[in-house]
């Protein structure tokens, strides 16, 4: 049963049981490190249990909630490695990462996980939210701070942006 609050420790279970995989997969599908993606999540999830007591289920789902302490862990991630001089996107993708679980959920080419790369970070990030994790443009739109017509024309730009790529280096 996926919990409304997290009110207790069972109710942090079946929130991190009903939508961890859909995390990691938006994580890595940025970051592209299993190993830190898996920590990123769990780092929200601990974040998340700290917090519990600032959900209002009136401003957002839960799952919208969490979803926007996973992103902001993963940008703090971003800004860290920035301080450090390190780009994570720059990593080369480990042969040895098994994603066959995620395979019928998160189909991309590897020659199109390329392209995405050269978009700025807030274009991966919406294009990410939207298509990877199917989120709906409310939620894009609680999690980034967008107005709605906002996030429509940059997800519209990005795509454009995407496609031309593609293409260019095709």
């Amino acid at each position: 049963m996926i919990p409304e609050s997290l009110n207790d420790a069972a109710d942090l279970e079946a929130a991190f049981l009903a939508w961890n995989e859909q995390f990691f997969r938006y994580v890595f599908a940025r970051i592209r490190q299993q190993e830190v993606a898996e920590d990123i999540v769990q780092d929200a999830f601990t974040k998340a249990w700290e917090k519990r007591h600032s959900f209002q289920s009136g401003r957002a789902s839960l799952r919208t909630w969490l979803f926007t302490i996973v992103v902001n862990t993963m940008r703090d991630h971003f800004r860290r490695q920035k301080r450090r001089g390190t780009d994570p996107l720059d990593d080369e993708i480990a042969d040895d990462i098994d994603i066959v679980h995620d395979v019928d959920t998160v189909v991309m080419s590897e020659f199109v996980l390329a392209c995405l790369r050269m978009l700025s970070e807030r274009e991966q990030e919406l294009l990410t939210l939207r298509y990877i994790n199917a989120l709906s443009i409310q939620e894009v739109c609680h999690i980034t701070g967008m107005k709605e017509s906002a996030v429509k024309v940059a997800i519209h730009r990005a795509i454009s942006k995407l496609r031309d790529i593609c293409n260019a280096d095709s």
